[in-house]
């Protein structure tokens, strides 16, 4: 599994850490940003409709991914 966190609309997995190519899962959890540091809402409120799930061919050599989510 690998884990991103998208800010201004773009997301970067560490070096290292990114996925295996091939058929993945794309979960994406959306929040609002207005977040309380020290409580289960750091990351601020989830977005209505979330969280975003679809299904993807990952290319298996380096490269981009774009994911597009409308809410």
């Amino acid at each position: 599994m690998a884990i991103a966190e998208i800010h201004e609309g773009r997301y970067e997995t560490d070096h290292g850490k990114g996925v295996v190519g091939g058929p993945q899962k794309i979960i994406i959890e959306a929040y609002d940003g207005n977040g309380e540091p020290g409580t289960s809402m750091m990351l601020g409120r989830p977005i209505p409709g979330g969280p975003f799930r679809t299904h993807a061919d990952i290319p298996k050599e380096n490269g981009t991914f774009d994911i597009r989510v409308q809410s």
